[in-house]
């Protein structure tokens, strides 16, 4: 009976749990703190743009794996079905370290929200400060709450878990277009498209360029439930690129929107935008700035419903998308066997979540720079099997996406693995001993 009912998710249910595991809290934060000083309006939106382009191949490629394979799994099945298991272990795993680790990220970043919307609401009980982050029992609690109780909600409800994906993922998306449309229509500046003067307009582009496998991590978790939408099979690849175009929109209303208004203090934008790092509070984040500005008492209110909706579609998604994976590597006697139960999956995740909330922020924000690591790895074994399939095949177009998506992939790992490419220095020392352990 429980097996039957999961064969069922709609076109929607599948563009939810894509869309939503891409647009996360980051969403909101990035393109005022790091887009726009890195690469302003015009390299941003020229790095998404190209970005959004080459997701939308690898997209392809997953489409291509999938009509040839409907197990369980994804990447995981595809790679082992290819080039056997020992491949398909080490990638897997790195999939699941980044699943797990934005499920933990969503998962702190209601104490963030907390913190720029409601103060120091939830900052009570036991405190210390851990790697530079401040811990406060308070945060903990609320955090290991959210963490039970979607664990919770996704064993014993997952229609109701289903509903709330796809109503969330609707009031994220036209929230966020609600908010730009808003704002725009108030703002102290028109909308412009700049380069920063600090670097080469081509090295603007591509510092942005190189964070894209983070920006677009999840739209590919629906090649993990090849076996529960059957009859909307053919409709992945669609299904995928709405996802992709969906949180390309995203980050280029939220990019554009940090640049609508500024605080009094400032002459324009960009010299706000310089200015950052001297500021606190709101004015430390120009989307919450800007939002406040534009709906008064009620702009923290709206704001926090849209990044609400983020939160709760990132949660689930990845709970899914982490679940259905440690199912598959119990299935291959990876994980024991009583791992098969997806009851006992979510359990095993939701053990494994408990300490990190204790840990803080930063050490989450170590495991965050590896994800990008490890939904690379994944991409590039995915393009490399679409690449094989396709030989076999002698389809050229197969040929040609699974190509250029495992160059791509080789090339992101290059700019996030090597410091300083092209001034980037996209990963902490920390992260370099967790890669490498």
């Amino acid at each position: 009976m429980m097996e039957g009912r999961r064969m069922n998710l709609s076109p929607l249910t599948l563009w939810a749990l894509a869309f939503g595991c891409c647009i996360g809290w980051g969403s909101f934060i990035m393109p005022g703190t790091t887009f726009l000083p890195t690469a302003g309006t015009a390299g941003t939106a020229l790095a998404i743009f190209f970005g959004a382009l080459v997701m939308i191949l690898i997209a392809y490629n997953h489409h291509f794996v999938m009509q040839r394979n409907s197990g369980a799994g994804g990447v995981f099945t595809f790679t082992k079905e290819i080039f056997g298991l020992d491949h398909a272990f080490f990638c897997a795993w790195f999939l699941w370290i980044a699943y797990v680790s934005l499920l933990w990220a969503n998962a702190t970043a209601v104490t963030l929200m907390g913190r720029n919307l409601f103060g120091e609401l939830l900052q009570f009980s036991f405190h210390y400060t851990f790697a530079g982050y401040d811990v406060f029992g308070g945060e903990v609690a609320v955090m290991l709450f959210l963490l039970w109780l979607f664990g919770i909600l996704f064993v014993r409800a997952s229609p109701l878990a289903k509903l709330l994906e796809k109503i969330s993922a609707v009031v994220l998306f036209f929230g966020v277009i609600f908010c730009f449309v808003s704002a725009a229509n108030v703002a102290t500046e028109s909308p412009t498209f700049y380069f920063v003067e600090s670097a080469g307009r081509l090295e603007q582009i591509f510092t942005i360029f190189a964070l894209i496998p983070w920006a677009f991590i999840g739209f590919e978790t629906i090649s993990l439930y090849t076996n529960e939408f059957t009859a909307n099979a053919k409709k992945s690849f669609a299904i995928m690129v709405a996802a992709i175009i969906g949180s390309a929109i995203v980050y280029m209303l939220m990019t554009i929107l940090a640049t609508l208004n500024f605080p009094e203090q400032f002459q324009t934008s960009a010299t706000y935008l310089h200015n950052l790092k001297t500021l606190t509070g709101i004015e430390g984040v120009p989307t919450f700035f800007v939002v406040s500005k534009t709906f008064g008492g009620y702009g923290l209110l709206i704001l926090g419903v849209v990044i609400s909706a983020a939160l709760v579609t990132s949660l689930i998604g990845y709970y899914r998308a982490v679940s259905t994976l440690t199912v598959a590597f119990a299935k291959e006697k990876i994980l024991p066997a009583m791992f098969i139960s997806r009851r006992n999956a979510l359990i095993f995740v939701f053990i494994t979540s408990i300490a990190v909330p204790f840990f803080g922020r930063t050490v989450v924000s170590w495991l965050t720079d590896v994800t990008t690591i490890g939904a690379t790895i994944a991409y590039g074994y995915t393009s490399a099997c679409a690449y094989r399939l396709a030989c076999d095949e002698n389809n050229r177009r197969a040929k040609f996406t699974g190509l250029v998506g495992l160059i791509c992939s080789i090339l992101f790992s290059f700019f996030l693995l090597i410091p300083n490419l092209w001034s980037i220095a996209a990963l902490e020392q920390e992260s370099y001993f967790i890669l490498a352990i």
